[in-house]
């Protein structure tokens, strides 16, 4: 049955307000759902949002060294002050976003193709998993998504028809697009380069259209210009982390499939933080001096960029998709967006016989991470161009079988395969699913403030357990499942006690140090314990193994 092109926005709205609502459902059962543990990035833009609506005009998040860049905070602050600081807020507003990023998609895509290609190329991102999954989580992967998007698009209708509405939008949204990132700022000259070629340089307003295009790109950027100068000292980036993970990431021995901190990266951090600058001097050296292992490390990362495998960061797409089957059994695999989508960008190439916008914002979105750590929430904002792409590979496809063309069709379907096996799923060396994920996972139900999770989080301690008994010597990592396993007891000790259940809070102490006797905090809470429990002499025992373990403890 053929579907007419003026119900494809219906079906889009349905669709990817069906496959969102599934997951949400799903999600409610997920202690991260509520909760978000110390100490992560996440963290940090939700007390940053706080403090904007609290009155702070900075957004700090407090005790936070406030490095990255303050624009997901603010729009997340904003969200707070219209529906509440609540966590479901920003889940439900991220997930509209993805709905409207849906849209973006079917009309970027129907500039360069037939509406039914472009219908399926919505599609496609609509059921793509990791959108969903990363709606749902304090990353700003979901609003970088969207504004790269509406980049895209206003970069489109502005040179189709200039006008002063579509300037300031177009300049506004890559002002903000840059100070969502400081790294996309790549993004920069390929929308100038792109205009300069349709508008700027074509009649004789164009300089005109130029300078007022600069004007309001750079008057747009200074608010958090100013909020770099103010919070840091100094004028700079957006986002400042330091050099280190720029450097490590860039490093002739970097492996790709994990982050390792060897002894030369820990002594950096030891001796001082790294800058950008001198990070950037390191890897000129490392190029100059061993530039085909940096090659080498380079062709590896756009490998595992295109590959199946979901990496991880904090969250764990596949130990998620346990508690979400939808992620399972609703999502595209991204191995197969990746295979057709590569293959639709050489195929259009040849076939348009020119570089488009599209072409642009797809290797943009390369090279604005290939310098960083390849994460899979990284690449989100690839996903769009490489399910317009698809789209192209697959109206190719069908109209190669409609005129019988066995030739091309067998080429094609030979390139997808062999692509599609080269992309095939390659995980850590820990598998899909590392110790560190069953850690996080028990740790958020250990904290969401359920005691009846606590189970679940002890039946992760296992899974990590056993999983690290499977693993070779090199890659077990005991000691931080011992001591996950004494924060575990120490939890249920501290819950025992304000029960008042003395036997049963000994027994979970003495378990806690059993896995984590070096930690001179433990002693001293048992010994605190014994003394209430009128045993003074073991009371003085735990307290002077304590001071031994650490004297400046009590």
């Amino acid at each position: 049955m053929k579907i007419s092109p003026k119900y494809f926005p219906a079906l889009l709205l349905i669709l990817a307000c069906f496959i969102r609502l599934v997951y949400f459902y799903q999600f409610q059962g997920n202690p991260f759902f509520g909760h978000l543990p110390e100490f992560w990035d996440q963290t940090l833009y939700h007390k940053g949002a706080q403090a904007f609506i609290e009155g702070d005009p900075f957004a700090r998040a407090p005790g936070e060294p406030n490095q990255q860049s303050p624009f997901y905070q603010y729009f997340l602050g904003i969200v707070y002050f219209f529906f509440g600081v609540e966590l479901t807020a920003a889940w439900i507003v991220q997930l509209i976003l993805g709905v409207v990023s849906t849209f973006l998609v079917y009309a970027i895509a129907g500039r360069y193709i037939n509406q039914g290609p472009a219908f399926m190329a919505a599609v496609m991102f609509t059921f793509y998993g990791g959108n969903w999954f990363y709606e749902c989580t304090l990353y700003r992967a979901t609003l970088v998504t969207l504004l790269i998007l509406s980049t895209c698009l206003l970069l489109l209708r502005f040179a189709e028809r200039p006008s002063i509405v579509l300037l300031i939008g177009s300049a506004l949204s890559l002002s903000f697009l840059t100070q969502a990132r400081t790294n996309l700022l790549l993004f920069v000259p390929f929308a100038l380069a792109y205009l300069w070629r349709k508008v700027f340089s074509l009649s004789s307003t164009g300089k005109k259209w130029l300078a007022g295009y600069l004007v309001i790109f750079f008057l747009a950027s200074l608010p958090l210009l100013f909020w770099v100068k103010q919070i840091h000292g100094n004028w700079g980036p957006y986002d400042q982390t330091g050099g280190e993970n720029l450097y490590l990431a860039n490093s002739p021995d970097y492996s790709v499939r994990s982050v390792v901190h060897d002894k030369e990266y820990r002594s950096l951090l030891e001796s001082e933080r790294l800058g950008t600058l001198p990070a950037l001097r390191l890897i000129l050296k490392d190029v100059t001096e061993r530039p085909l292992d940096v090659t080498k490390v380079y062709l590896n990362k756009i490998y595992y960029y295109f590959n199946n495998y979901e990496v991880p960061t904090t969250h764990n797409y596949y130990l998620s998709s346990e508690l979400s089957p939808v992620l399972k059994w609703g999502s595209i695999p991204f191995g197969v967006i990746a295979t057709l989508g590569i293959i639709g960008f050489f195929w259009s190439w040849k076939n348009w016989k020119r570089l488009t916008l599209l072409h642009a914002f797809f290797l943009g979105n390369l090279l604005a991470y290939l310098p960083f750590f390849i994460f899979s929430r990284y690449r989100l904002s690839m996903v769009p161009f490489l399910c317009i792409f698809s789209a192209f590979s697959l109206q190719i496809i069908f109209q190669r079988f409609r005129e019988n063309d066995l030739r091309s069709l067998s080429l094609i379907m030979m390139s997808v395969l062999t692509l599609g096996w080269f992309l095939k799923t390659a995980p850590l060396p820990e598998g899909k699913i590392r110790i560190l994920d069953y850690i996080n996972l028990s740790s958020a139900y250990l904290n969401n403030h359920k005691p009846d999770d606590d189970g679940r989080a002890y039946s992760y301690l296992e899974r990590s357990w056993e999983l690290s008994r499977s693993l070779p010597a090199d890659l077990r990592k005991s000691k931080i499942i011992r001591r996950a396993l004494s924060h575990f007891y120490l939890k249920e000790s501290n819950s025992f006690r304000h029960q008042g259940d003395t036997v049963h809070e000994e027994f979970a102490l003495r378990r806690a140090m059993f896995f984590d006797f070096s930690s001179s905090p433990l002693h001293e809470r048992y010994s605190r314990s014994l003394t209430n429990k009128g045993e003074p002499k073991k009371a003085l025992l735990e307290a002077l193994i304590g001071l031994t373990l650490n004297p400046n403890s009590f």
